[in-house]
């Protein structure tokens, strides 16, 4: 596990691969001590995107590469000084794959590991950019407003009792297991009182946590709350909404099967050089500086227009951060408000939440959602009864009547099963943005890299909210042990 407690270095926390690398190091460091000393927004983005391209492959590195054909191999839609910066992230990423396996003791000789999103962050200090990702990036406030803030009472249940098992015939207490998986804070609440509730030091209870994915899953609740209401069609097309959308990949795609992601769309979020639409998605969001040489796109929405359909719509799920920027400029488009406000008139301000949310915006000011929100613990909790509620909350109808009913009747499983990662995932489907169990308590989530959950078990009355800091984006990384988790906290709730 990836795990560092270190000084809250925010800068290199986001600093790509060669940052901890020999004759980096130093240069990065002071750049941190910057934002560090000054503390603000402005002076944390002009520091991070002063980082010297070198930094993204130090020179003294470059013999420690898998020797590949990678300057060989074209890259889509690029020229040659953007195939080159591109080249260059990818290697650096690779290279911040091997070291990690070496130091796991899994390198082998002459492998080249596939690098991930966190090899492309570099999220060895993810809990520090967990806790601080609006201090790096503009965002819009999503506002609680006047609202009463929503009690939640407590009745406190003994989470020492709960023995997790391991599938080995072995169990793990509540503590191991949340020390396994880094968690951040674990609220659970029963019939919608609090019957645990933890926050690390680092994490007050004030204090917002990046809901990376899991900020998906809540553009997909108001998305399929607009089609409830009537207000979006889920069977029009993209362009029906976007005229601007007509010749991309979504020209033809309905707006169902982009909240279900089985849009076939010429991208992946996968990061290898046949594959590097993640990193022209980073760049264009303004999650990662854009490198010496790079002349593409510069905003998400100019991104977009940029891919193209491969394949056809609405036959195999594939998990892409673009489908859900798309529906965001739709209900924007068909409201004529943005994202953060629909999202606070909708749902953070009628729940009675207790403190501001956020968005995180492009440098165009476009909102971000599909990654970038932000939240503290007991709002996810409150969001979580709203949607055990069946959108009843407060005493009164948030949602439209149907809305949570649709979402946990799930989409189709044959889609999910279809993809590459299907068999992961036996059993559920992936609808509005939500993953469907259809397992026999009805439970549903949100889930989001590093290990963000927002877990609805209707029938054992229980929600359970976990914000993490786990060393991989990979949502199934944990997945089982979590599940094992939340079935065992579930019988204790229930009595057993």
């Amino acid at each position: 596990m990836i795990f560092a407690h270190k000084s809250p270095r925010l800068i290199l926390a986001l600093l790509l691969a060669g940052s901890t690398l020999a004759g980096t190091v130093q240069a990065a460091s002071e750049i941190a001590a910057q934002v560090s000393a000054r503390d603000s927004l402005e002076a944390a983005r002009q520091a991070f995107h002063q980082v010297p391209p070198s930094v993204l492959l130090p020179r003294s590195s470059r013999a420690l590469l898998p020797k590949t054909n990678d300057t060989q191999t074209p890259l889509p839609k690029l020229d040659q000084a953007q195939q080159q910066a591109v080249q260059q992230i990818i290697k650096a990423a690779a290279q911040r794959a091997a070291q990690r396996q070496a130091q796991k003791g899994g390198a082998q000789s002459g492998q080249t590991p596939s690098p991930s999103l966190a090899d492309i962050l570099q999220l060895d200090n993810d809990r520090h950019v967990n806790l601080a990702l609006e201090k790096l990036f503009p965002h819009t406030v999503v506002p609680r407003g006047g609202h009463a803030v929503s009690e939640l009472p407590r009745a406190l249940r003994n989470m020492e009792a709960v023995r997790i098992p391991t599938g080995d015939s072995g169990s793990i207490s509540v503590k191991d297991w949340m020390n396994d998986t880094a968690t951040d804070g674990l609220l659970v609440l029963h019939r919608g009182q609090i019957a645990y509730e933890f926050h690390d030091r680092a994490m007050g209870e004030q204090q917002p946590h990046a809901l990376w994915s899991v900020g998906k899953s809540l553009a997909g609740l108001v998305a399929a709350d607009l089609v409830q209401e009537g207000t979006l069609d889920a069977s029009a097309p993209i362009s029906h909404y976007l005229p601007d959308m007509q010749g991309s990949a979504w020209e033809d795609a309905t707006v169902q099967e982009t909240l279900d992601m089985t849009t076939a769309i010429g991208y992946e979020e996968g990061v290898t050089v046949e594959t590097p639409g993640v990193i022209h998605y980073l760049i264009a969001a303004g999650m990662i500086p854009a490198p010496e040489g790079y002349t593409g796109e510069k905003n998400v929405g100019d991104f977009l227009k940029t891919l193209s359909k491969a394949g056809e719509h609405g036959q195999v799920f594939r998990y892409k951060s673009v489908d859900t920027d798309v529906i965001i400029r739709v209900m924007e488009k068909v409201t004529g408000k943005s994202y953060a406000e629909l999202l606070s008139e909708r749902i953070w301000q009628p729940m009675g939440a207790e403190t501001n949310g956020y968005v995180l915006q492009d440098g165009s000011g476009a909102q971000l959602a599909g990654m970038g929100a932000g939240s503290i613990l007991r709002d996810l909790g409150r969001l979580g009864e709203v949607l055990r509620l069946e959108g009843r909350y407060n005493g009164q109808q948030i949602l439209q009547p149907g809305t949570v009913e649709n979402i946990r009747q799930g989409g189709s499983r044959e889609a999910l099963q279809a993809s590459p990662d299907g068999s992961r995932w036996t059993g559920y489907s992936y609808h509005d943005f939500w993953w469907v169990s259809h397992d026999e308590d009805g439970t549903f989530e949100a889930k989001g890299f590093s290990g963000q959950h927002i877990h609805v078990n209707p029938a054992a009355e229980l929600v359970i909210v976990k914000l993490s800091s786990y060393g991989t984006p990979d949502p199934f990384a944990t997945h089982v042990q979590d599940r094992r988790a939340f079935a065992a906290i579930a019988g204790l709730v229930r009595g057993n």
